[in-house]
């Protein structure tokens, strides 16, 4: 999912197979070139949506799972949408449909967003278990939290998938700083069973409604 932590999985999956002595090229999914990648042991592929991905072999999917009022409001602040609550609904409609529901099916792991905020480390020790490597969590952990990001005006890194001002307010919750009341009941309304069935508590009890 966009806006999810999807980033730092990215690069903590490259960084467990580099400090388990593997060489890797990581790309984005559209930007694959077999030539760069033809002497390494390893390749990383980040993608969003589910199109077509599947043609390709692959040994694990590893996905991420946010709060939607969180990926909508980190949106917004990124500049991916504008701050007006039919854009937004809109917004996460798409996330749901094309991007999480679509990968849900394959995943191996899924990275729940609030729990690797916790702890970074413990996620690590997870996803390096699910790939049966054995590293010290915390080397990576803090060998990921270093990556540098680029400079106003520089491209993004193409091996880290780091982009200026990539990280905004990451706090789980903080929703409600960035989207008005409006959008945040039309966000709980319209997708009331996927945030209870993932373990996020709306903000507004859901209405029930009586014929007599």
């Amino acid at each position: 999912m966009h806006r999810s932590g999807s980033t730092w999985l990215f690069n903590t999956l490259r960084m467990i197979h580099i400090f388990d002595n593997e060489s890797v090229y990581s790309y984005f999914f559209s930007e694959y070139d077999s030539s760069k990648g033809e002497n390494a042991s390893i390749h990383v592929a980040k993608t969003h949506q589910f199109d077509d991905v599947l043609d390709v072999r692959y040994d694990y999917i590893f996905t991420t799972c946010r709060d939607l009022r969180d990926i909508a409001a980190s949106a917004v602040r990124k500049g991916i949408i504008t701050n007006h609550t039919n854009t937004v609904v809109k917004y996460l409609r798409h996330v749901v449909s094309e991007e999480y529901e679509n990968w849900r099916t394959y995943s191996d792991l899924e990275v729940i967003y609030e729990d690797m905020v916790h702890d970074k480390v413990c996620t690590t020790r997870d996803i390096a278990n699910r790939l049966d490597i054995e590293i010290d969590p915390l080397v990576v952990s803090q060998a990921v939290e270093q990556l540098p990001f680029p400079e106003k005006g520089q491209p993004y890194f193409r091996d880290t998938q780091i982009h200026y001002g990539h990280i905004t307010n990451g706090t789980p919750g903080s929703y409600s700083e960035t989207l008005s009341s409006r959008t945040i009941n039309k966000i709980e309304r319209q997708f009331s069973d996927w945030l209870i069935g993932h373990r996020y508590m709306l903000k507004q009890p859901r209405m029930k409604w009586w014929k007599f």
